[in-house]
C-alpha cells in the first residue's frame, strides 16, 4: 500500500486530489473546509500536501490529525475484504499445490515434461 501511495502522491496528482477530496478521507484525517478548496484548486498547495501526508505514511510523522478511532474504523471496514483476499489466496496455493502433487501422481516414474504447464 505505501508503495501506491507513494506514486499516487508523487506522479499522479489528479488521482492524489481525487483521493483527498473524497468522503473516506475526509472521514479519516480533521482537516477544515478552506485545506478542501484550497487543494481542490491550487497543484502547488496539494503537492506541498502530498509531501506532508506521504512523511506521515511512511515514516509515521504525525502532522495531519486524525479523526478519533479513524484507524479501528477503517480495519473494520476493511476486515472482510482483507480477509476474503487471504482466504483467496489461501485457496490459490492449496490448489497449485494439488495440481503438482496430480501431476506427479498422474506422471508415476515415467517421463511426463509435456503434461507440466
Amino acid at each position: 500500500m505505501s508503495l501506491q501511495m507513494f506514486f499516487m502522491a508523487s506522479y499522479n496528482l489528479d488521482m492524489f486530489r481525487r483521493f483527498v477530496l473524497s468522503d473516506n478521507f475526509r472521514r479519516t484525517y480533521k482537516l477544515n473546509e478552506i485545506f478542501y478548496e484550497a487543494v481542490e484548486k491550487d497543484d502547488l498547495i496539494l503537492m506541498d500536501f502530498a509531501f506532508q501526508f506521504l512523511r506521515q505514511v511512511l515514516f509515521a510523522e504525525k502532522t495531519i490529525e486524525e479523526a478519533e478511532d479513524a484507524w479501528e474504523k477503517r480495519v473494520a471496514e476493511r476486515k472482510e475484504v482483507w480477509e476474503m483476499r487471504t482466504q483467496a489466496e489461501l485457496t490459490r496455493k492449496q490448489k497449485a499445490e494439488d495440481d503438482k502433487y496430480r501431476i506427479d501422481a498422474e506422471c508415476g516414474d515415467e517421463s511426463c515434461g509435456d503434461k507440466v504447464g
